[in-house]
């Protein structure tokens, strides 16, 4: 099948499973130091969204490259332009991308795979939970 499919928190793949988006929670962390740690702070959730395709049926890896630009792009707009994701973080909140790292690299295992790195910032305050 070539069907996307999407997972949370999810280790392993099968092959039927595949091409697949998986988004690993990450890191949350103080975005800055407020002189009042009472207060609301700025948190960044750092989250990772990895693309794990089918292997391909040549050695030559052939419209692998491509392929990953596309996926990039269309996973960009997605999380920069997603109107409910906005909403979560609030008005003072906001999204970074922060990179990408591919396998199409030495020491790697060269499949086409990659996983994108962002930033949600928002506040937390503790007095509101």
């Amino acid at each position: 099948s070539t069907d996307m499919h999407g997972y949370r928190d999810r280790a392993e793949l099968e092959a039927d499973e595949l091409p697949a988006y998986v988004l690993l929670d990450g890191v949350e962390e103080l975005a800055t130091r407020s002189s009042d740690r009472r207060g609301p702070q700025i948190m960044l959730l750092k989250p990772q969204i990895f693309f794990v395709p089918p292997p391909t049926e040549n050695q030559f890896n052939v419209g692998v490259g491509p392929s990953l630009s596309a996926m990039r792009v269309s996973m960009i707009k997605a999380v920069m332009q997603d109107g409910s994701l906005q909403n979560l973080l609030g008005d003072n909140g906001y999204v970074e991308y922060r990179g990408m790292e591919t396998d199409m690299q030495t020491g790697a295992e060269v499949k086409g795979q990659f996983r994108m790195d962002f930033a949600f910032a928002y506040v937390f305050n503790f007095n509101k939970l």
